[in-house]
């Protein structure tokens, strides 16, 4: 869409902006506009950059992620200085940013990726664009031509994680299974980075940044294999040097991977007791999102998040999950390789 706005003939001198909230899918969406005649990668930008002018057409992708003022973090001073910059005081969002500074505004947006307390809420989006303009038009895309498994795919995720699946499906033409090896994990995804590229290791926010401050010393270690965070946001999918880095939500959002591996950390576990999927606070290490926040909020969010992740891959997904009791269950719906 957005390159057939800035294309087509009939929108000539438009200001035309694409918006996606995170840096690592701007950077390589950038990188990918680069190679093309046109500059058009100069108008993939931040929602505080619409703040700075008016734009005629505001294409939004992973709108779910515009921020409002809740756990902001260190972004508060930009959040602030947006809302300054258009007149708005901080009960103001970055939903308003683009509603007041564009004409015409497309926004794509799923209730099922929220993944963090700052993320609009789906009640609240929908009332604010029903009440500023009055000539909404939702679309439901019900339709997905990425993952190779199938439409079935993505509903299945979220009802396995949200324990509303009553059978396993089997997905044709899409590798997809539990490893109770990590380094075998490991091991199958280097084969795969070999063979088609585009294979990268990802999973939630279960375990300290150490490197951060001891860039030497890893992150994780899991059987034996020692693992760092991403090092770099933008850029992080085109690094060879990143086979051994774990990507998270922040890295992977709006991006695809050929193959995904995921894994599910010790900040999920099956209660084998009240047969419930439940989250571990002591093991879940992003303050953004969990300082004040009770369980079933966070609970929701690190669910949204995993799904997220195992949605990434275009010709498969492999999983490793930490919890024993955590791994048979979804070894009912996930075929488990031993």
């Amino acid at each position: 869409m957005f390159y057939h706005l800035k294309t087509n003939p009939d929108f000539n001198g438009k200001q035309v902006g694409l918006v996606f909230s995170n840096s690592a899918t701007r950077s390589e969406l950038r990188s990918a506009f680069k190679r093309l005649p046109g500059g058009y990668d100069k108008e993939i930008i931040s929602p505080i950059d619409v703040t700075k002018k008016h734009y005629d057409i505001i294409i939004c992708d992973e709108a779910h992620r515009l921020r409002r003022n809740k756990n902001l973090g260190m972004y508060i001073t930009n959040f602030r200085s947006g809302n300054t910059r258009l007149g708005l005081d901080d009960t103001h969002d970055e939903l308003d940013w683009l509603v007041k500074n564009s004409d015409c505004l497309v926004l794509l947006y799923d209730r099922k990726q929220i993944a963090c307390p700052s993320d609009i809420p789906y009640d609240v989006f929908h009332q604010r664009l029903d009440i500023s303009h009055c000539g909404i038009r939702p679309v439901e895309l019900q339709d997905q031509m990425r993952i190779r498994a199938g439409n079935d795919y993505v509903p299945y995720i979220h009802a396995v994680l949200n324990q509303k699946q009553l059978s396993a499906l089997n997905f044709k033409n899409y590798e997809f299974k539990i490893f109770c090896s990590f380094s075998d994990m490991i091991e199958t995804l280097d084969m795969k980075e070999k063979s088609v590229g585009l294979c990268r290791l990802c999973g939630g926010y279960a375990w300290k940044w150490i490197a951060k401050d001891s860039p030497d010393r890893p992150d994780i270690s899991i059987d034996g294999v020692d693992v760092w965070w991403n090092r770099q946001t933008g850029g992080w999918l085109r690094n060879p040097n990143a086979k051994q880095e774990m990507g998270s939500i922040y890295s992977l959002p709006g991006l695809d991977l050929n193959y995904a591996a995921v894994v599910i950390g010790p900040d999920l576990y099956y209660d084998t007791e009240s047969r419930e999927v439940r989250v571990n606070r002591k093991h879940f290490f992003d303050n953004k999102v969990k300082r004040s926040v009770a369980d079933d909020e966070l609970k929701n969010y690190i669910l949204n998040t995993y799904a997220v992740l195992l949605t990434r891959g275009i010709l498969g997904t492999y999983v490793y999950v930490c919890d024993d009791a955590l791994r048979e269950y979804l070894g009912k719906f996930i075929p488990i390789v031993r």
